[in-house]
């Protein structure tokens, strides 16, 4: 993966890209689409949903993906720290 910032753009592009009704925030079954077309099918409805409750701040199911990347780099615990790890792994294509 990509470290520090370019790591971040690539994520964001990613992310954006998820962003198919172009809100601006990403609703579930956009991050599901989004994961499935770049080969991650091992994210269970569960997890989304889990991920979704962490940071939806407007408790709607929906998400700003500033704010998902702000919450992914900064305070975590080291296993939350590693499963995002995985996931910019998985995100990063470069």
């Amino acid at each position: 993966m990509t470290k520090g910032a370019g790591g971040i753009h690539a994520v964001r592009k990613a992310l954006a890209r998820f962003d198919s009704d172009g809100s601006g925030t990403l609703d579930i079954d956009e991050v599901k689409e989004g994961l499935n077309s770049m080969g991650v099918i091992d994210f269970s409805d569960e997890d989304l949903v889990r991920l979704f409750k962490h940071f939806d701040k407007g408790d709607d199911l929906r998400i700003n993906p500033d704010e998902l990347l702000k919450g992914f780099t900064t305070g975590m615990s080291y296993t939350r720290k590693r499963v995002v790890r995985e996931a910019f792994d998985t995100l990063d294509v470069a």
